[in-house]
């Protein structure tokens, strides 16, 4: 009967939804974490090159740009990790549906 097989349907519906929310916040995931990456890259670099070029000095350009780029690390990581646990609640909620279909 329809009464019975509403709740069924609904519930599919519910796992549907929350299948396009955890792969969404999985993609936001990705993208954060290749930021993260690129400007923690970016770090290592020139600290690299002050390190190789024995001449080379700390000047106001060099400070400014590694300030600049320890600024995008900590932002990068902060939205990694928001990324990260929203992705893993949302990955739970569609685990959770899907465990009451089957």
């Amino acid at each position: 009967s329809i009464k019975h097989a509403r709740p069924y349907y609904e519930l599919q519906e519910a796992a549907k939804e929350a299948q396009i929310e955890a792969l969404r916040s999985a993609r936001k995931f990705q993208t954060s974490n290749g930021v993260y990456l690129a400007a923690k890259e970016t770090i290592s670099l020139a600290e690299l090159r002050l390190m190789d070029d024995k001449a080379a000095s700390l000047s106001a350009a060099w400070q400014e740009m590694l300030n600049h780029a320890l600024l995008r690390v900590t932002e990068a990581e902060k939205e990694k990790t928001t990324s990260e646990q929203q992705h893993l609640k949302r990955a739970a909620v569609f685990a959770e549906i899907e465990k009451k279909l089957h």
